[in-house]
């Protein structure tokens, strides 16, 4: 069975620490799924995120447009647009 859901209908979450913007693409609410999330974050210039993990996730960025860096652990990863990275579970970025 198709699950189709129109761009105004996602979740969309702003930052409270900068100008990134979130909208949940996969979430258990929006298609009953637990084993995989996706969301899809806008950073302007200047942008930051805390240092954080997911348990028992991986992440993975995919770089859409411009270029940014990427802090994992004790490395520094430069991005630019058309690249993907990938975080494993427990690891700080």
């Amino acid at each position: 069975m198709v699950k189709a859901i129109a761009a105004a209908d996602l979740p969309r979450l702003r930052s409270t620490r900068d100008t990134r913007d979130r909208v949940d693409l996969i979430t258990p609410d929006i298609f009953g799924l637990r084993d995989i999330k996706a969301d899809r974050i806008t950073s302007h210039p200047g942008d930051t995120a805390a240092a954080h993990y997911h348990r028992d996730s991986k992440h993975f960025f995919f770089v859409l447009d411009g270029s940014g860096t990427l802090h994992a652990d004790e490395n520094v990863i430069e991005l630019a647009a058309g690249d993907v990275a990938l975080i494993e579970e427990n690891e700080v970025h």
